[in-house]
């Protein structure tokens, strides 16, 4: 019995090939990203994975090297539901200069897409009854890649754009498939970006962690990249490396891997800039991410009411911030660098009144300089104000107009009454000493 064509699948006949040459497999991004396939790229959160996209999509809308890896020039859209229009011109403005090219370059090239702030985005969802369906956004792609011509699209992110259950491995499939398929329709690639779930990614012996929900993501497409910080000790160090790594390929070598950097807002590879630069980008990088780790510890000692100081001892700040959590490990000698540059910079102060004690005593300690509390008012450092005249608004305290007498020689007035001053004994010569002294605060005198 022979069915009717259309009610059995299309079959091919090997015989059909011999002595014909398979065509040479092509590529998007040689070696990383196949053509007429979707490729699902993800990594921690903050790695710049959109950046990375919209860099990608530039280059291969330019033809241009990207990372030093060779594109197959054509259109490309990026379309994000992440950033509005003017984070993407910023972003842009970075990826040129990079790249060494103008924003007019780009003309009919390269079609950034916005949908921040729709609440319309999703372009399939899935019911019971009819299982997958196409959303009204999902045509709108497909008229837009008609229109433009456009052989690369990048969609930022998943989240956005998959109104199912991600972990639902049909579903996940059936969406990888449409991809798959739309990259088919435009004789070119589609790179869905996605995120990894809660615990991180890169695990050795758990790689789903590299994703969120079902390892169908890891199954539906034949290319997955991984974008994701460094594990070495260099690269804590060094916030701004990067490394984009391959590890599933089934058209080319998995576990391919290039180290990036971010600088200047945009993607580069070491070796791209001359190494002295390259050393001094590296120390910089090392530096600030330093001084970062400096002021987290700082924050958290004082929201612990814990004060530090710069004078080595038990309250020695580098050596009680490389034993917290938000040390991230670096070294009494690190610490003590981003201390040194801190202070030099204006971010911290030494000796800065952080809170009072149960003896009424202020405690003092390392600090921004924002967070000192407000000094109580003084009408001597008023009058040096107002050429010598009082205050036409004397302190609501009357302690700071009329210090109580303290309660020494049994509680009786000293015999050599002077002006009331700080307890500092260094001021210029020459001058009464409550004139250049520091301002007086009568709560730092304990009356008592």
């Amino acid at each position: 019995m022979i069915l009717p064509e259309d009610q059995t699948f299309d079959l091919i006949d090997p015989a059909t090939w011999a002595d014909v040459e398979p065509p040479t497999r092509q590529w998007v991004l040689e070696g990383w990203l196949p053509h007429r396939r979707a490729a699902y790229i993800t990594g921690a959160g903050g790695a710049g994975k959109s950046l990375l996209g919209q860099q990608l999509a530039t280059c291969i809308a330019m033809g241009l090297p990207f990372l030093g890896i060779p594109t197959r020039q054509a259109p490309a859209i990026y379309l994000t539901a992440e950033d509005d229009s003017d984070e993407l011109q910023r972003r842009q403005r970075a990826i040129c200069r990079a790249l060494k090219i103008s924003e007019a370059d780009l003309h009919m090239r390269f079609f950034p897409i916005s949908l921040f702030g729709r609440s319309d985005n999703e372009m399939v969802d899935f019911t019971r009854e009819d299982g997958m369906r196409e959303l009204p956004a999902w045509q709108l792609l497909k008229n837009t890649a008609r229109e433009t011509g456009a052989q690369f699209i990048v969609l930022d992110n998943v989240s956005h754009v998959f109104a199912g259950s991600e972990i639902d491995r049909a579903q996940v499939t059936a969406f990888a498939n449409r991809l798959n398929g739309l990259a088919s329709e435009i004789d070119g690639s589609v790179l869905l970006i996605g995120h990894p779930n809660k615990q991180g990614v890169g695990k050795a012996d758990k790689q789903s962690d590299a994703y969120s929900g079902s390892t169908a993501w890891e199954n539906a497409f034949r290319a997955r990249l991984l974008f994701d910080t460094p594990k070495s000790e260099e690269a804590q160090d060094d916030p701004d490396l990067r490394q984009l790594s391959l590890p599933k390929a089934n058209y080319a070598r998995k576990g391919c891997a290039i180290d990036v950097r971010w600088f200047e807002g945009a993607f580069i590879c070491d070796g791209d800039l001359p190494p002295s630069v390259a050393d001094e980008v590296r120390q910089v990088s090392a530096h600030t991410a330093a001084n970062e780790a400096f002021l987290r510890c700082l924050d958290a000692a004082i929201r612990q009411k814990r004060a530090v100081s710069h004078v080595p001892g038990v309250n020695y700040a580098p050596k009680i911030f490389s034993e917290m959590t938000e040390g991230r490990g670096y070294s009494p000698e690190a610490f003590k660098g981003a201390m040194n540059r801190l202070v030099h910079l204006g971010a911290i102060a030494f000796e800065q009144r952080l809170w009072k004690g149960e003896n009424y005593h202020w405690k003092v300690g390392i600090a921004r300089p924002e967070s000192d509390p407000p000094t109580p008012a003084n009408p001597l450092a008023d009058s040096a104000k107002n050429g010598g005249k009082p205050s036409a608004n004397p302190s609501a305290n009357p302690s700071a107009n009329h210090p109580p007498t303290p309660v020494k020689n049994g509680g009786k007035p000293s015999a050599n009454p002077r002006p009331p001053t700080s307890p500092y004994t260094t001021y210029r010569g020459g001058e009464p000493p409550w004139e250049g002294s520091p301002p007086f605060d009568p709560d730092e005198l304990d009356w008592n």
